[in-house]
């Protein structure tokens, strides 16, 4: 008996194209409230090369994420390793922290 599983790749294709477009539109908004609070004008070509940016770091972060989770033998990715890929970057791990803290005080007490 021989059952079809569904083409998953062409299903990813799909979805990658989708957030990019998604991204590409977001960071256009973006370059356009800049545009208006900085009184310059950034050019569509520069939006195409943000989004191509941010595409290739996350793809980067991705893979550090997995290996700092699989060098501690998890198989989640936690906070702790998000910590350790932005630890270079102070303005970042600032972000992180108050962020973190944020959520913590926000967050609703378990019962």
């Amino acid at each position: 008996m021989s059952e079809k599983t569904p083409d998953k790749s062409k299903d990813k294709g799909v979805d990658a194209r989708k957030l990019r477009e998604m991204l590409q539109y977001n960071i256009a908004k973006i370059c356009e409230a800049e545009e208006a609070s900085m009184d310059l004008r950034i050019s569509r070509r520069c939006g195409a090369v943000l989004t191509d940016l941010v595409i290739d770091r996350t793809k980067i972060l991705a893979a550090d994420l997995e290996m700092f989770a699989k060098h501690a033998k998890r198989a989640t990715i936690t906070v702790d390793d998000v910590n350790l890929c932005v630890r270079k970057n102070e303005s970042v791990t600032q972000k992180l922290e108050e962020f973190s803290n944020q959520r913590l005080t926000t967050k609703e007490p378990s019962t």
